[in-house]
């Protein structure tokens, strides 16, 4: 077989098509799927202009190949001679799809699709068939940019796809990321600028509860850690409770009133509506939060005289998602703290539940003994819940409080970005709060890419950006651009 391979590659390469076909046909038909053979004829084939027998060829080795891969090559190349060759642009995008649909990434064969499409009589080609293969490169490019979000090539097919498919909140978001690197092209840079200014900042609904841990929620503030962290918040800020600074009162209803609306309808908006604002005067620190047990926030009044811009939403919207549910008193207090107070009530309540958790510090014995006499006046049912998960020993090995302080610190930096709609904003946020992300950045393209590299949040906060769970959370709630 390797002979008369060698041969038939010899005619062909000195003009004897008619031979070398011959020669390989009479291989074919003692061995009739050898791959090398089937290409060898292939090209000889289409020396000769033969190209209905260079389809039927392509088909059988299309028929034989196993490796998804291969056989997206050798649909690409039917399509093209299809395309090409026939003038077939329906035949040629039938094709093309195969191709996608077993190598999403090949972009290739998206784009030749698109383009025959197009070619194609209105209605030979089915609308649905480009709009599936459209979403199956949009997935796979997605997949590749929340990996390396700063790769701009990327980042420029995404939105060239999303803009196609018509998603245009989707393809906003991924030009501003383009032009936050300085890699948007003008028509891409012009999309993000016409709607950057459309941008809102209030909800049309807030986010239920169930969005919330579908959507907004990062996967490390799942499981059993925040099980029991839920079961307790609510004694946790009650005990480790903030004082309210000296010379700060509280906001009256009717004092700032446009700032207060603005507020209100971002708070409102994330599902938190009960927070109370105190005025923290000419304090430097323009936002504090805290907990007097209930969620509370001193407001700068410099910041109360104005109107809530993209920045002020973005540090409104990670202040108050971390009043939620007690999630402040890791930022406050430290994991290994929070972690050893939520131990000893767990302790108290289901002796083994902690088994085999880390259990933070040794708490002040005051403290120690305030959460104990919490712990045993608390309902009975809490204990019955306690001791269904010390009998799941899985469970048990996920209480990890440092990774739900992980994924609590990224959920708050995407509460931010929810409400401040504006990833340039968001992104400055993150990296600038990170010294060796801000040293990295310096202000320009190459220096942001490094600090993407050097910021795990900011990464993480870029990924979710380029994914489907914010498009979707925007256009739920009324906050995407059209």
């Amino acid at each position: 077989a390797a002979a008369r391979l060698a041969w038939a590659r010899s005619l062909a390469a000195r003009g004897a098509t008619d031979a070398a076909a011959r020669v390989l046909e009479t291989q074919l038909a003692e061995s009739p799927n050898m791959v090398d053979v089937l290409d060898a004829l292939a090209e000889v084939l289409a020396a000769q202009g033969r190209w209905k027998g260079v389809v039927r060829t392509l088909r059988r080795l299309f028929a034989l190949e196993i490796d998804p891969i291969r056989r997206a090559d050798r649909a690409l190349a039917i399509g093209e001679v299809h395309a090409r060759k026939f003038d077939d642009p329906r035949g040629a995008a039938g094709w093309f799809k195969r191709a996608v649909e077993l190598d999403p990434g090949r972009l290739r064969a998206t784009w030749r699709l698109l383009e025959e499409a197009r070619r194609a009589p209105e209605g030979e080609v089915p609308v649905e068939h480009v709009d599936d293969a459209v979403d199956r490169a949009i997935a796979a490019l997605r997949g590749r940019v929340t990996e390396q979000p700063g790769a701009p090539e990327p980042l420029a097919n995404l939105a060239r796809l999303l803009r196609q498919r018509g998603l245009s909140d989707a393809c906003f978001l991924v030009c501003a990321t383009l032009d936050y690197l300085g890699a948007a092209d003008a028509p891409m840079k012009a999309f993000y600028e016409a709607r950057r200014e459309r941008v809102a900042l209030d909800f049309a609904r807030p986010l239920s509860a169930e969005l919330r841990d579908e959507l907004l929620v990062h996967p490390h503030e799942r499981g059993a850690a925040r099980a029991l962290f839920d079961a307790f918040s609510l004694v946790l800020t009650e005990l480790l409770a903030d004082r309210v600074p000296q010379g700060v009162p509280r906001l009256s209803r009717r004092s700032f009133a446009p700032w207060q609306a603005d507020f209100r309808s971002l708070a409102g908006g994330l599902g938190l509506d009960d927070v109370e604002l105190w005025n923290a005067g000419r304090s430097t620190e323009p936002v504090r939060a805290l907990y007097l047990p209930q969620p509370a926030l001193a407001v700068a009044a410099r910041l109360l005289e104005g109107r809530i811009d993209a920045s002020q939403a973005f540090a409104l919207g990670h202040r108050v998602e971390g009043l939620r549910a007690g999630r402040l008193l890791f930022e406050r207090h430290g994991v290994e703290r929070v972690a050893a107070c939520v131990g000893r009530m767990a302790e108290e309540l289901s002796p083994g539940i902690m088994a085999g958790a880390a259990v933070g510090e040794a708490l002040p014995p005051d403290l120690e003994g305030r959460l104990l006499d919490r712990a045993r006046r608390l309902p009975r049912r809490l204990k019955l819940q306690l001791d269904t998960l010390a009998a799941d020993a899985r469970l048990r090995r996920g209480l990890d409080f440092g990774r739900l302080a992980q994924g609590v610190a990224a959920t708050r930096d995407r509460a931010g970005l929810l409400c401040c709609g504006d990833l340039r904003t968001a992104l400055d946020q993150v990296i600038f709060a990170d010294e060796a992300a801000a040293e990295a950045a310096r202000g320009t393209p190459d220096g942001l890419r490094a600090a993407l590299d050097r910021s795990p949040a900011a990464h993480q906060l870029l990924a979710f950006a380029l994914g489907p769970q914010l498009e979707r959370l925007r256009q739920v709630l009324g906050l995407a651009v059209s």
